[in-house]
């Protein structure tokens, strides 16, 4: 969603079409604003409804968002090895768990503006992830800013 102003997620033949089959049989129409602040699950709220009640989705859309869903899950990853390994204290952390932490947070993009996952990251992200420590950091998330779809 943009300033006042949004584009629909896809657009094409396949959308007019179903405009049209709408449109021809006179339902009732009902418009709604969804406001709220940016990550506050406004686009989420839609894409259920989606799910539940629209067309499925395209293999070209689940492309589309793999980066999406990529990115959610790096950025969620290093909140919690930076922000929840805080609420677990400095003891708690092994040397070779903190290594692999330090590996996902020099984790950068690229010039594109996003991530190049490689096996090497993808295998260590996994690994942290099964760790007991990194689920107990997890378990801690209300005292720190994680995103909903982090598990």
């Amino acid at each position: 969603m943009g300033s006042c102003a949004s584009n629909c997620d896809y657009a094409g033949e396949e959308s007019l079409s179903e405009f049209e089959a709408l449109y021809e049989t006179n339902l009732p129409a009902k418009r709604i604003l969804l406001l709220g602040a940016g990550k506050s699950g406004k686009t989420t709220l839609f894409r259920q409804l989606r799910i539940i009640y629209g067309r499925p989705w395209s293999a070209q859309e689940k492309k589309n968002y793999l980066q999406t869903m990529l990115e959610n899950s790096i950025e969620s990853m290093k909140s919690i090895v930076s922000n929840g390994f805080r609420t677990l204290g400095n003891n708690s952390v092994a040397p070779e768990l903190q290594a692999k932490a330090e590996q996902v947070l020099n984790f950068e993009k690229s010039t594109h503006g996003s991530y190049n996952l490689t096996c090497k990251m993808k295998h260590t992200i996994e690994s942290l992830w099964k760790d007991e420590v990194v689920q107990k950091a997890f378990s801690n998330r209300a005292d720190y800013e994680l995103c909903d779809s982090a598990e």
